[in-house]
């Protein structure tokens, strides 16, 4: 889940991103992986997931899910492994970091749509935090907050004195 919280003068946007609460449904993952300009993407989609009729998808031939279920590694690993690895590990670890790819994108794009409005109002650190959130993701941008400029670790306090 993401919380973006501002300001009463719109000095600042905070970022607050819980790693596990991150989701994409099985629908939200096919429109990426087939809308993607690497064909790679489609491949790898399709050698482990099939479309089947009435909004559902088959994993590994083995797990049956609906379009809106959440694409998890823990469910794709347990699909796997019921399948007895049709597919070599090396193949599923291809799944799972397009997966990671996609999560993080759509997570990236859900806080654009807003923040992008407030950008102007921000002082430059977060702007600069924004930025990194945007072109890197946003555990790179959870990281440079919690990182002072000579690569040492800020505090909790540090952190939020500098981006509210």
């Amino acid at each position: 889940m993401i919380f973006i919280i501002h300001t009463e003068k719109l000095k600042s946007i905070n970022i607050f991103c819980g790693c596990n609460h991150k989701m994409v449904s099985f629908i939200e993952f096919h429109d990426y992986c087939h809308s993607n300009p690497n064909p790679d993407y489609v491949r790898i989609f399709d050698n482990s997931i099939k479309v089947l009729p009435e909004c559902t998808y088959m994993l590994f031939d083995t797990v049956k899910v609906t379009v809106n279920n959440t694409v998890t590694e823990e469910l794709l690993k347990h699909a796997w492994n019921i399948s007895q690895a049709s597919q070599s590990e090396s193949q599923f670890n291809e799944l799972i970091h397009v997966v990671n790819e996609c999560i993080n994108t759509h997570s990236v794009n859900k806080v654009t749509v807003i923040a992008d409005k407030f950008e102007p109002y921000m002082d430059d650190k977060n702007k600069e935090a924004y930025n990194v959130m945007k072109t890197q993701g946003i555990d790179s941008a959870i990281q440079h907050m919690f990182t002072r400029s000579d690569g040492s670790k800020r505090s909790y306090a540090e952190m939020r004195s500098l981006y509210g």
